[in-house]
Order: structure tokens, then C-alpha cells, then sequence
């Protein structure tokens, strides 16, 4: 029978054993079909085994692999199913891999097998990659790390993250894939070590913690399977990541203090205390149940504000182990969960797009100020 030259798509197996540097070199061969990210390049340096595997078997890219065939196949128009069927089995024991020589990419086995949508689906997800034409959007992600006990270690860092999609978003919000988020994060400086409880503020009682990621010892971050596949990102592009200790926690020791009476009338008095020792106490408790000006409403958020970050999750070693909660402040201060958890919303607000945001209005500076 005559030869012939076919070009068929990559399996797991043709991959399998490949090092890095093979892997490359079948992307170079093809680069016009890889997806590019926003610089518009393959940046090999940075991209990992595993998501080149993912799109060079993903079949929408099109990679595909030169194989010598002893007869071609039918075309699909006129082949019956019968005729499919034997067309394939001449594929699995006729087909042979050209040479290096031939193709001027590395030669790989064949094989019968081929990764399934459930596994394609899953390695998309873990190793997300935009494609050329999606937005990418640069955005702050603020960290409050709070495994060591009694301290709040704060950082922040920019990331680069494409828009997924904005399906049940609200106005200007956006989905960013998780896994997508997590892998740029481990990059930078600010990358996170060691068994994690990942957690954000829910959007509708910031007061709660959304925990959508819960890491092993000896589990990467990145490896990590999420609760949640995509995270919605505000429309200041701005997303707080809490980071605790995974495992125990502070949960347990509030659900103590949630017990106890006496302890957490004695936590009320002695913040109450020291409340009276803060500057700016005075006009806070003289703005109560007032009509006041904006510039005064802010001064009063950013007292409420300032004492809890001073005293929230920390303990009183006189009085006991157990962790100060935002309730037990309320209390301190007099007052309610709804003011406290408005005065909370509007000063993340005013750290975007005040003075000093990263999205400073004008609009809202003057307001803030009158």
C-alpha cells in the first residue's frame, strides 16, 4: 500500500515521559497556535510542565503530531460507522511516529488512549491560561495574614489577572479563576507559606469570612483544590485575602467566648476602659445618635475602625485565653453591629477612591472633606 503523512492530535501518553525541554521545543514548532497571554508571547521560563501539557492536548489549539500511515482515511462524508471503526483500527496498528529528523520535534510514542473531558476540564481549571484575546485586568490584592497569635501581618501586592467572565457580577465586578489568582500569587514576593485556611470578607456581612481554601502540611498552595472554581472581584479591583492557620484557628476559641458571660462582660469593661484612653474619644462618643457633618461621620468610622484592629482576635491575659470578637467591641463602644459594619464598608470605600486611593475621585475626596 502506498505511505502516507498524517497530522493527528497529542494523548496524555505521547506526553508523558517528555522533559521541559522537549515540550517546548513541540510549542515552538507550532508557536502560532499557542495562547498567548496579554505581553503576547510564550514566555517559557514561566510557564510549567503541567500547563504545557494542558494545551498541547487540548484540541482547540490545535497541536497535533506528523504520523505515517499505510493508507489514508476515508473521507468522514462518505465513511459509515463500520468503516469509522476500521479506519481507527488502522490508526492504532499501522501508525507510526515520523523521526526527529523528519519533523524537527522530538519523536513520542503513541497510544490508544486519550485524556478524558473530565481530566482536560480539571487540568484547565488548576492551569488557567488567558488566551489572546481576554482581559486582563491589574489588580491589588490586600493580605491579612493572622496565624500568629495575637498579630495581623498586612501586605499587598499587584497582580495581573484575566477577566473570566462577569455572569451574575454586579456593575463593573468580575470573575477571576481561582487557581489563576493563587498561581500568580505564590509568584510574587508576598507568596504564602505552610498549611492555610484562605478566607475573604462576604459581600453582603463583611463581618463573616467566606473560607473557600484549606491546605495540608506539605501541600502547595497552588496544588490545592478550592471550594470555589472563581472569585468575584470588586469593581475597584481590589481584593482582601485573610490567611489563617489551618486547622483549629481562632473558630474554636470563639465559640468559647460565646459561653461565657462573665468573660466577655469583663472583655467589655476593660475595653471600655481603654477606649477612654484613645485620642479622639471624646468627639466619637459626643457624635453619638447626632446629626453630624461628613467630616466628623469619618472621624468617628476611623476611631471604631482603629480600636478594633488594635484589640480584635486578641486576648486579655488577666481575664483569659479567649480571643476578643468585634461583638465584644460594639459592646465596648456602644455601638450597634449595623453602624459598625456600615462605618466598616465605607472606609474600604474611602481607601479606594479617597485621598491617597488607588482610585482617588475627586467626587469623593470633596465629600469626605465637607
Amino acid at each position: 500500500m502506498a505511505e502516507g503523512v498524517i497530522e493527528v492530535p497529542y494523548d496524555e501518553a505521547d506526553l508523558g515521559k517528555l522533559k521541559k525541554q522537549d515540550l517546548v521545543a513541540i510549542v515552538r514548532h507550532q508557536l502560532a497556535k499557542w495562547p498567548t497571554d496579554a505581553s503576547g508571547k510564550f514566555n517559557e521560563s514561566k510557564t510549567t510542565i503541567s500547563a504545557i501539557k494542558m494545551v498541547l492536548l487540548d484540541p482547540t489549539h490545535g497541536f497535533t503530531k506528523a504520523v505515517a500511515v499505510s493508507a489514508p482515511p476515508q473521507p468522514l462524508a462518505a465513511a459509515s460507522s463500520t468503516s469509522n471503526e476500521r479506519t481507527q483500527s488502522q490508526l492504532d496498528t499501522n501508525v507510526e511516529p515520523l523521526s526527529e529528523a523528519a519533523t524537527g520535534v522530538p519523536a513520542v510514542p503513541l497510544s490508544g488512549h486519550r485524556i478524558s473531558r473530565h481530566a482536560r476540564c480539571r487540568l484547565k481549571r488548576r492551569y488557567y491560561m488567558p488566551s489572546a484575546h481576554e482581559e486582563v485586568h491589574s489588580m491589588r490584592l490586600y493580605i491579612d495574614d493572622m496565624r500568629q497569635k495575637g498579630e495581623i501581618f498586612r501586605t499587598a501586592t499587584n497582580l495581573k489577572i484575566a477577566v473570566v467572565d462577569r455572569r451574575d457580577c454586579g456593575p463593573d465586578e468580575w470573575h477571576a479563576n481561582t487557581h489563576d489568582l493563587l498561581r500568580k500569587l505564590q509568584q510574587t514576593a508576598a507568596a504564602l507559606t505552610g498549611p492555610v485556611r484562605l478566607s475573604y470578607p462576604d459581600k453582603l456581612y463583611p463581618q463573616y469570612n467566606v473560607c473557600f481554601l484549606k491546605t495540608q502540611p506539605g501541600e502547595a498552595i497552588k496544588e490545592a483544590e478550592p471550594d470555589t472554581e472563581l472569585l468575584v472581584i470588586p469593581d475597584s479591583d481590589a481584593f482582601q485575602l485573610i490567611v489563617e492557620q489551618a486547622g483549629g484557628g481562632f473558630g474554636d476559641t470563639l465559640v468559647a467566648a460565646s459561653g461565657s458571660t462573665a468573660i466577655v462582660d469583663a472583655q467589655v469593661e476593660w475595653l471600655a476602659e481603654r477606649a477612654k484612653e484613645q485620642a479622639g474619644y471624646g468627639a466619637f462618643k459626643n457624635g453619638q445618635h447626632r446629626v453630624q457633618c461628613n467630616a466628623d461621620i469619618v472621624a468617628s468610622w476611623r476611631f471604631a475602625a482603629d480600636f478594633c484592629e488594635q484589640y480584635n482576635k486578641k486576648s486579655i491575659s488577666h481575664i483569659g485565653s479567649v480571643a476578643i470578637t468585634k461583638n465584644v467591641i460594639q459592646k465596648a463602644l456602644g455601638v450597634g453591629s449595623t453602624w459598625f459594619s456600615e462605618a466598616e464598608n465605607a472606609l474600604r470605600i474611602i481607601r479606594i477612591y479617597g485621598e491617597g486611593g488607588i482610585h482617588a475621585r475627586q467626587a469623593v475626596i470633596e465629600a469626605v472633606a465637607s
